[in-house]
């Protein structure tokens, strides 16, 4: 059944309110950010706001599940990986290329969440437990690396996915902004990646 266009209309406020929320979050924090400023940005009333989201944990718990898939792009990414018949350095520079093109798409979400991170204990661990996740599926590529004779069996393939995936998540949060970035994000990923394989090689 085709919606109302009250109801368009009410959805596509709320997309509105998420849109300018997450953008206020990202730049002023969670917690210096009130409801009012969010309902002014917006143009509509704080108490619209709560209509929609009941608080504003409510409204921050909104943007997180609906305006980021970095997680689920990585994963994409790494799965992709585990069958792929390109050799390891070009496997490794396809994933650290993708990883930061998604940062970068989904750049107010990421650093919403690295700001959460930093002061809320919950979305500290959740956040680990995600780089944890996304450190268990790389080790996974590079067993199979290693069982295709590419990486060397004394190589610890656990320190090696946390040392190539932490990098990538620094060099976004250090350089997001930079008009080079083009530019410094592919050095950055031929140097990164022909040092990893050089250091994992038989």
């Amino acid at each position: 059944m085709a919606q109302s266009k009250r109801q368009q209309q009410a959805d596509a406020r709320r997309e509105q309110l998420l849109d300018v929320a997450l953008d206020l979050f990202a730049t002023q924090g969670f917690k210096a950010t009130s409801t009012q400023q969010i309902a002014t940005a917006a143009g509509v009333t704080q108490g619209l706001v709560f209509h929609y989201f009941g608080s504003k944990e409510g409204l921050l718990s909104a943007v997180l599940s609906t305006r980021h898939s970095f997680a689920s792009g990585m994963a994409h990414l790494l799965t992709e990986a585990e069958t792929s018949p390109m050799p390891l350095e070009e496997v490794l520079r396809t994933l650290c290329t993708g990883w930061l093109d998604t940062l970068r798409r989904e750049r107010s979400v990421t650093l919403l969440l690295a700001g959460l991170a930093l002061t809320n204990p919950t979305f500290g661990t959740q956040l680990n437990e995600a780089i944890a996740t996304t450190q268990k599926m790389l080790v996974t590529v590079l067993e199979r690396r290693r069982d295709a004779r590419e990486v060397s069996e004394d190589a610890d393939l656990g320190i090696a996915a946390h040392d190539i995936l932490t990098p990538v998540i620094m060099f976004f949060l250090l350089h997001h902004t930079s008009p080079r970035w083009n530019t410094e994000a592919a050095r950055f990923v031929e140097n990164h990646c022909a040092f990893w394989q050089r250091a994992l090689a038989r």
